[in-house]
């Protein structure tokens, strides 16, 4: 099943590094079963009466994660923006069962909050997303894209799948991990020393370099959580990612008095 990955590598100024948007995108915090209705900003909301599920056998990271059930179902969460800013979402994902048709698969949506208590509002972004299945209750798989707010600041962020088209079709059950919302982030502060950081996508080794000298490189997930750090000193270097997992990371780069950020994908 192939990996669908929409981030581009270089994206356009926005806010501070680290802003996440969404609240306990990994559920590790909720307590099991159903999620409450809110328009809130930060809290989850969910039409499946057991959504929150704690097992570490079926979970992408830690113990919890949402099972949205077969049939109709919608996980959502108001959260607010910056207006005018570029960013990038990232979840996992995994069917419950095999051989699900892609019509039976959830969509992705980012919508305006236009005060509807469903969340329904008018939708920014959508994707529908291929299902995913593997044997290994483990595996789950990465779904990323970007959107830019334009001049909106209240959003939800919208996962739903309907009924199943044929009812003898496998049930098209989902269980959702690791949900983030983070600004996509600048390269101009070290527009001026020449920085590059190649090859994009990556497997083994990330190459640095630069007109000046390279104090430090730190690399982030999108869940904002530091993975690598690497004190340099050099105008040059080569960073082993080898042990990183798959999926969209950030480079962080510190050059006398500038910092700049780029995205990467680790393949």
């Amino acid at each position: 099943m192939k990996n669908i990955t929409l981030i581009i590598a270089l994206l356009t100024l926005t806010v501070g590094f680290g802003q996440e948007l969404i609240s306990n995108g990994d559920f590790e915090a909720l307590a099991t079963g159903g999620l409450t209705n809110s328009t809130t900003v930060g809290i989850w909301t969910s039409t499946s009466s057991s959504a929150v599920q704690d097992n570490s056998a079926n979970s992408y990271e830690g113990t919890k994660y949402v099972n949205m059930g077969n049939d109709f179902r919608n996980l959502r969460q108001f959260f607010t923006a910056t207006a005018n800013t570029d960013y990038a979402v990232s979840f996992r994902y995994r069917n419950n069962f095999d051989n699900v048709a892609t019509t039976d698969a959830p969509y992705v949506s980012i919508r305006i909050n236009d005060g509807l208590f469903n969340g329904n509002g008018t939708i920014i972004e959508s994707n529908q997303i291929d299902p995913f299945y593997d044997a290994n209750l483990k595996v789950y798989n990465e779904y990323t894209f970007t959107f830019n707010s334009g001049a909106n600041t209240d959003l939800v962020f919208y996962i739903f799948k309907d009924a199943r088209q044929v009812n003898t079709n496998p049930n098209n059950a989902v269980r959702i991990d690791a949900v983030s919302i983070s600004p996509t982030l600048s390269i101009n502060d070290l527009a001026r020393y020449q920085f590059k950081s190649f090859p994009n996508p990556v497997k083994n080794v990330l190459n640095v370099s630069a007109s000046k000298t390279i104090d430090k490189i730190e690399v982030y997930n999108l869940l904002g959580q530091q993975v690598l750090s690497h004190m340099l000193k050099d105008d040059r270097a080569q960073i082993g990612v080898s042990d990183l997992s798959n999926g969209v990371y950030l480079v962080k780069a510190f050059i006398e008095d500038a910092v700049g950020t780029y995205k990467f994908i680790k393949q």
